[in-house]
């Protein structure tokens, strides 16, 4: 018996041998791993029972589009007959060698479809539950929610970006896990924010149907941090073979399989509207991805056919319909922002900004108040002079670029990681930036030149005044990688302010009746607070100026 056993696994070894190695460049993209390589494979070598073992016949109808529309073949094809001819596009592809160009697009999470099914059952959800403004807000946009909500498995497909990996840790709010490579940045979590924050910029700026394409992606990110594999990091293999025995990908066609068949699947109404609109991004990510990850077993150890009516139809049923109630609350708490909360955070088109930076206290500056090609950005105390102001301007991608008012027929430029003057071209990508809003009013800038995977902060130490602007891997814990928007109001204001015993007389600053007047504390918030400067040592007139979070009042 040992003999056979031997016998057999030297038969297995021979033939994994006689399988040739290459690398693949495929569509003008390099691909560097390793794909099994069918070299001297003849189309009668092939059974098509092997094949349909391979692909599905749903799988085997997207695989001959794609063939033919990224290759531009014309196959004799016949979608009815699939039979007749999966062998033959199959067989070309691994002769191509551009199997591997066709798992990185396609074998991803929910199989695309399943990610545009998971939108628009929270789209219905909304008409369910009587949200009625919202639904209809959104019934126009429909097809273009759950059209992009799929864009990200094809044009946004990096390594591990599309996972949040669940540390096991208590759920102390705040904190952001890393994607399953390992670092913070990008991650399902950030490419959400990222996202949802662009949507957010562009639909107050009137660009409401980009700002709907950006709100798929985002929706794309968190459908991710609700699938098991995506936050325990159960990662994918793009082997053309040995996919199919991938825990990742067996889940997610298993789903995709099932998830008409089972109606239990499906969410039906919603009880998460109000956790979304209370909660942070932060609360909502991390919860999601300790709820879908505490499956991981259901999955990632699943190897036998009990597997299939047990393990992955819980997994299933404890995270589907989470994930569509999730995204339900996720598109009424947008149009409720965009439409109702007059204090939102967005970045304003055309409008003129001081800019901070969270860590140092200090405000972007064009050094010396150059004008010229190749002049440096620091940061700078609070000098309040044009180049300290920056007028931000939407691109038509949604994208902004900031032109400095000293100089405004330049625009903020990465040139080898550095931030500095060149002369605006709206089609520079290295001009190109956006901003994803954290908290407290502040935002992380990524940066085009890097993809908007790099973001700006300022280099050690950061309280140094005339330090450089770069661009930086993202890192949470890196305050000086989080910038606040100050609008500049282009105004001066008339405000009086009165002592509460004698209301005839402004607030006296420095004066006996201080401990009893009114104090504001400037909080980086527009205008709602302010700071009140030091006038005088005794009743201030009315016609007296006084100072008010370093700006001229009277």
């Amino acid at each position: 018996m040992n003999k056979i056993c031997k016998l057999f696994l030297l038969m297995i070894t021979f033939c994994l041998l006689s399988f040739s190695l290459i690398s693949v460049n495929a569509k003008n993209k390099n691909y560097f791993e390793d794909v099994i390589y069918f070299d001297n494979f003849t189309e009668s070598n092939i059974e098509e029972y092997d094949l349909y073992h391979l692909l599905s016949y749903d799988e085997a109808n997207v695989f001959v589009k794609w063939l033919e529309d990224s290759y531009k073949l014309k196959l004799d094809k016949d979608y009815d007959l699939i039979s007749n001819n999966l062998s033959k596009f199959v067989l070309l592809a691994m002769q191509k060698g551009i199997v591997k160009n066709y798992y990185a697009e396609y074998t991803v999470l929910w199989w695309g479809s399943e990610h545009e099914g998971i939108t628009s059952q929270g789209i219905n959800i909304l008409q369910n539950d009587g949200k009625t403004n919202a639904y209809n807000f959104f019934s126009q946009y429909i097809s273009v929610l759950e059209e992009y909500s799929k864009k990200p498995d094809l044009d946004e497909s990096i390594g591990g970006t599309h996972y949040y990996v669940y540390e096991g840790t208590p759920s102390t709010y705040g904190e952001y896990y890393k994607n399953n490579n390992g670092n913070y940045s990008r991650s399902a979590r950030t490419r959400f924010e990222d996202h949802y924050s662009s949507a957010m910029n562009c639909y107050k700026n009137g660009k409401h149907t980009l700002a709907m394409q950006y709100l798929g992606r985002a929706l794309h990110y968190i459908e991710d941090i609700g699938t098991t594999p995506h936050s325990y990091g159960i990662g994918y293999n793009y082997d053309p073979i040995l996919v199919w025995l991938n825990p990742h990908k067996k889940y997610e066609s298993w789903v995709n399989d099932n998830y008409n068949s089972y109606s239990e699947f499906k969410a039906h109404s919603s009880s998460k509207y109000d956790y979304v609109l209370d909660s942070s991004f932060q609360n909502i990510a991390n919860d999601l991805a300790r709820i879908s990850s505490s499956y991981k077993n259901n999955v990632d150890n699943c190897g036998v056919y009990e597997c299939y009516i047990s393990g992955y139809y819980d997994a299933a049923l404890n995270t589907l319909p989470l994930t569509q109630e999730i995204v339900a609350g996720i598109l009424n708490r947008f149009y409720e922002e965009v439409t109702n909360n007059s204090s939102i955070n967005y970045i304003k088109d055309g409008t003129t900004y001081f800019i901070k930076n969270y860590k140092s206290t200090y405000y972007l500056d064009v050094e010396n108040s150059g004008t010229s090609d190749g002049t440096n950005i620091q940061q700078n105390s609070y000098q309040g002079g044009l180049n300290q102001q920056f007028t931000v301007v939407m691109n038509s991608d949604g994208t902004f670029s900031f032109r400095p008012k000293n100089a405004p027929t330049k625009a903020l430029t990465i040139n080898n990681g550095n931030l500095e003057l060149i002369t605006y071209d709206s089609t520079d990508i290295n001009q190109k930036f956006k901003f994803t809003y954290i908290k407290y009013g502040y935002y992380r800038i990524m940066t085009g030149s890097s993809g908007f995977a790099r973001v700006l902060g300022v280099g050690s130490p950061y309280t140094d005044v005339g330090n450089d602007i770069e661009e930086y891997i993202y890192n949470p814990d890196n305050l000086d990688q989080q910038w606040y928007f100050e609008e500049h109001a282009g105004h001066i204001y008339r405000i009086i302010l009165r002592n509460l015993y004698y209301h005839n007389t402004l607030c006296d600053i420095c004066g006996e009746y201080f401990a009893e007047s009114h104090e504001w504390h400037y909080n980086g918030s527009y205008y709602i607070c302010l700071k009140c400067g030091m006038v005088s040592d005794g009743p201030v007139p009315v016609t007296q100026s006084i100072v008010l979070n370093e700006k001229l009042f009277y």
